[in-house]
C-alpha cells in the first residue's frame, strides 16, 4: 500500500482487524524519524485471532502520527528519508536472518 503515514497506518490496522501479525513495531526508532513521511511496516500471515498487542501498537501509532505535520519536510530532503526508511526495513530482514 502506497499513501501517507496516517494512510499506511490505517491500512495496517485494518489488516491487524483481520489476522494479520505486526512483524516489527510500526514506529521508528527516534523522534527526529518519527517524521519521516516514509514508512514500511512488515506484516505476517494472517492467524485466527486478531493480536491485541499488535492492535495497541498500530492504534498508538495512529495516535503519535497524526500529532505530526508531514508536509513540513523540505523537498530536498525526501531522499534522506527514503534511505532512512530502507535502511531500517534493510536492518530489520537482517535481524530475521
Amino acid at each position: 500500500m502506497v499513501g501517507s503515514p496516517i494512510e499506511v497506518m490505517r491500512e495496517v490496522r485494518d489488516r491487524v482487524h483481520r489476522g494479520y501479525r505486526l512483524m516489527g513495531h510500526p514506529l521508528a526508532g527516534s523522534i527526529r524519524l518519527l517524521r519521516n513521511p516514509y514508512r514500511t511496516v512488515v506484516l505476517g500471515q494472517p492467524e485466527v485471532d486478531v493480536n491485541t498487542r499488535d492492535l495497541l501498537q498500530v492504534e498508538e501509532t495512529l495516535w503519535r502520527l497524526s500529532e505530526i505535520d508531514f508536509d513540513t519536510a523540505p523537498e530536498s530532503a525526501l531522499p534522506d528519508y527514503q534511505s532512512m526508511d530502507l535502511e531500517l526495513l534493510e536492518a530489520f530482514f537482517r535481524e530475521q536472518t
